[in-house]
């Protein structure tokens, strides 16, 4: 199995066991004109929770 199958795989594993309570503090502390970074980004997961008013940067030295 590849890396990202690997990774879409265990992405259900992964929604349950996220605490909603401090991704959403997370998120509220992120300054309202602030652009996320994310290193080793994966399959883009984080990308899908983040508020739609949020500017984010993937980086992945195994982007594909």
């Amino acid at each position: 199995m590849d890396l990202v199958s690997y990774l879409r795989a265990k992405k259900t594993v992964d929604d349950r066991a996220l605490n909603e309570r401090v991704m959403r503090q997370f998120f509220e502390a992120l300054p309202p004109d602030g652009h996320l970074v994310e290193l080793g980004a994966g399959i883009g997961t984080r990308l899908e929770r983040l508020p739609k008013t949020s500017r984010y940067t993937a980086v992945d030295a195994n982007a594909k």
